[in-house]
């Protein structure tokens, strides 16, 4: 869509009335949620349209202390959009993301007690980023270009991993299988590139789409 089509906020652009506010101007969106046990949720958009160029930053912000030990959650997420109309037929994009996330056992028990006390998780992405471009032919002929970047962590920590340790009473052939409990520190690291291209041509009765991606990335 063209700069000015709509509130590039994903925060005001889900209001029934974010319409009504598509011309030229500076707009900031809030939301508290709080919850009696101490958890809540906050999210802020600041965002413009000015001419040819839009804007909008936002953030959303996570915290729950649980209902049991170790069942806290807290989580981060800001993002960054930008939209420039260069000529009358050239649009470019700019997106960025980042996350944090980290906390205990947030899995669901029928038995409370079964949950583990000294599970801890982390995850960040710093960051995502896409950046695109759309030339527009004529009415309804487009060719969009969109680029990626993933890098994502995590890491896991678990003192009382469960596991299966296989017993080999001669040394050699394995005679039965012992469950126990291992203390598991793991982390993993993704880096993915994606590239798009597509073109549309839009007609009265019929739409055709041609469309290709390459990606790639190490784990």
């Amino acid at each position: 869509a063209p700069v000015g089509a709509g509130a590039l906020s994903r925060t005001t652009s889900q209001d029934l009335y974010s319409k009504l506010f598509e011309r030229d101007h500076l707009g900031v969106a809030s939301s508290t949620e709080y919850l009696s046990r101490g958890a809540w949720v906050e999210r802020g958009a600041q965002f413009g349209t000015f001419g040819n160029s839009a804007y909008s930053f936002e953030g959303n912000y996570r915290s729950d202390p649980g209902q049991r030990p170790n069942n806290d959650f807290q989580e981060t997420e800001l993002h960054l959009q930008l939209k420039q109309q260069i000529t009358p037929n050239d649009t470019v994009y700019l997106r960025g993301i980042y996350y944090d996330a980290n906390g205990g056992d947030v899995s669901q028990y029928y038995y409370q007690t079964n949950a583990n006390l000294g599970l801890r998780t982390k995850e960040t992405q710093e960051p995502i980023l896409s950046l695109g471009y759309n030339h527009e032919w004529g009415p309804g002929m487009h060719t969009l270009v969109l680029g990626n970047w993933l890098n994502d962590k995590l890491s896991v920590n678990n003192p009382t991993q469960p596991t299966l340790f296989i017993i080999k009473e001669d040394g050699v052939t394995p005679s039965y299988v012992q469950p126990i409990t291992v203390d598991l520190t793991y982390q993993s690291k993704v880096e993915m590139y994606s590239a798009e291209l597509q073109q549309i041509w839009q007609r009265p009765k019929d739409t055709l789409i041609v469309c290709g991606r390459f990606q790639s990335g190490d784990f």
